[in-house]
């Protein structure tokens, strides 16, 4: 039975989650006790969400988007502290995981405040996406995936623009320096192009620069 594009959204919120998990865990790792009890606590919580889950979805997402509400302003509370001072003060200096840097794509030297800015912006849109599947009826498409759909077509026009614009730029440079109709440059005409863009220079263009 079609799902109207809402399997997507909510893999893609899981996998996301997933990555907030194995970041804290490398920055401190749970004791056993820790991790029985939150198998525990998983085991009893998930049993009662499907459970729910199963006879009417929309209040389990408006229990998520509350939940996820709640983790904003806790990270926010964090964020304030490192600022203030105190005990995350250091947090303000201290270097984010390797994990979490190539996940968001952080710059380098990225800090443990720019983690929890990520991650706060992450739950800000987890909140949404559950508060909008509240408001949806089971049939109705999910907004989200249309607008990737969106966003995928509006990408595809642009390489298609990009590829037209360089084969367009490719025929004007050989036909204004490809002198001997060849379909390529040969190293002088190369040379002899290079330094006709090469405006405001009037040095010589060396055969390292040609080569390249």
């Amino acid at each position: 039975r079609r799902d109207h594009g809402w399997i997507h959204t909510l893999l893609e919120e899981a996998e996301n989650e997933r990555m907030h998990l194995l970041t804290f865990i490398t920055i401190k790792q749970p004791g056993p006790w820790f991790r029985a009890a939150v198998i525990g606590t998983q085991g009893i919580f998930m049993t009662a969400f499907v459970g729910v889950y199963c006879l009417y979805p929309p209040v389990c997402h408006r229990f998520v988007g509350y939940v996820e509400e709640e983790a904003v302003h806790t990270y926010t509370d964090i964020i304030t502290a490192m600022a203030e001072g105190g005990r995350l003060e250091e947090w303000m200096h201290e270097l984010a995981p390797q994990i979490a840097v190539e996940y968001w794509y952080m710059r380098p030297g990225a800090t443990m405040r720019d983690l929890m800015l990520v991650i706060r912006a992450d739950e800000a849109s987890h909140r949404d996406v559950n508060h909008s599947f509240a408001d949806l009826a089971k049939d109705e498409m999910n907004p989200y995936v249309k607008q990737q759909q969106k966003e995928v077509r509006l990408v595809k026009r642009t390489i298609l623009s990009e590829q037209m614009a360089n084969k367009q730029f490719i025929r004007n440079v050989l036909t204004d320096w490809d002198k001997d109709q060849k379909g390529a440059l040969s190293f002088e005409e190369l040379r002899s192009w290079l330094a006709a863009i090469s405006t405001g220079s009037e040095r010589a263009i060396q055969d390292d620069e040609v080569k390249w």
